[in-house]
């Protein structure tokens, strides 16, 4: 599937928006379009579908145009543009600022690209800790597996935890982790006494094998909460009890105001500090709730978006 609208010239404040095919992006794309819309036009945007990294063509054809901005939704539209800046970018010349929103390897393309900034994928695990405290006072010590390559985002996650007298306790599993390895993890765990497990987006921790021999599994054994950043896992893979994630509504308006940003930072994007998600959904499912644990229902029906109950 593919969405691209050719143009020869770029208008003043042009964004070319590149995003995979899936509901969640077309959803973003299209508030994203409207918080535009709202501005009388001082920008437009295009947009061009892509799916892993196909395309190419296309986006070669879109970047000729020279977009003022380019918006990268999801991690695979940057191996077009990271190709693209290897082949057809002129020497000594500097990129166009670019917004990576999405991404669940936000850290690492960072570091790979120039004159670029974005808002992160997760949710602080602070903010997640924070919310299920709310409702269940004795969360203090918070079980994480990560994979060697998330070490610094783990460090920082900790340190923002500690602030708030939460004590994140990780366990680092190989960089292509087995389903006994990821069993092996969440053990160890539960041997440190954790009061909870705190889930990375991490897709190369999520694939279907882990999910359904090691996660789902190990979960319902030890009756231990989980918090996730999608409400996919809690609702289709019924593996979470607490589900904070962006607000696609808050996130277009976020993004936009970083065009904003942009406009008037002379549209150096590096300037522009990498942000987390303003606005989230909290969604909770009581199913396999530890009945040892304390809910307060009041704090729980005021304040969270969704309640439900997934077997």
């Amino acid at each position: 599937m593919i969405l691209f609208l050719m143009f020869l010239v770029a208008d003043p404040n042009s964004i070319l928006v590149v995003r995979s095919a899936t509901t969640t992006y077309e959803t973003f794309n299209i508030a994203f379009e409207r918080e535009l819309e709202a501005d009388d036009g001082h920008f437009s945007a295009k947009t061009l579908v892509a799916e892993r990294g196909q395309r190419y063509d296309e986006f070669v054809a879109a970047m000729a145009a020279q977009p003022k901005v380019v918006l990268l939704v999801d991690r695979w539209p940057v191996t077009l543009y990271r190709r693209w800046l290897k082949e057809h970018l002129p020497p000594g010349q500097a990129p166009p600022p670019t917004v990576l929103v999405y991404n669940v390897q936000i850290d690492r393309d960072l570091k790979r690209l120039n004159n670029v900034t974005g808002i992160r994928f997760n949710i602080p695990a602070v903010t997640g800790i924070i919310n299920l405290r709310s409702i269940s006072p004795g969360i203090k010590r918070v079980g994480v597996l990560y994979r060697p390559i998330l070490e610094t985002q783990f460090q920082r996650e900790k340190k923002l935890a500690e602030r708030e007298g939460i004590e994140l306790i990780g366990h680092a599993i190989p960089l292509q982790p087995k389903v006994n390895e990821v069993k092996a993890g969440l053990r160890a765990l539960k041997r440190a006494k954790v009061d909870a497990f705190w889930l990375f987006n991490d897709p190369h921790m999520l694939t279907a094998d882990l999910l359904s021999q090691a996660w789902i599994p190990r979960v319902k054994q030890y009756r231990i909460p989980v918090i996730v950043g999608v409400d996919s896992l809690m609702g289709r893979v019924k593996l979470g009890n607490l589900a904070i994630f962006p607000d696609i509504e808050g996130l277009a308006s976020q993004t936009y105001q970083i065009m904003i940003d942009l406009e008037d930072n002379q549209w150096h994007a590096g300037d522009i500090p990498v942000q987390h998600p303003l606005s989230v959904k909290k969604y909770f499912n009581r199913a396999n709730w530890p009945r040892r644990m304390f809910i307060n229902d009041t704090i729980l029906n005021s304040e969270f978006d969704a309640i439900i109950s997934l077997e």
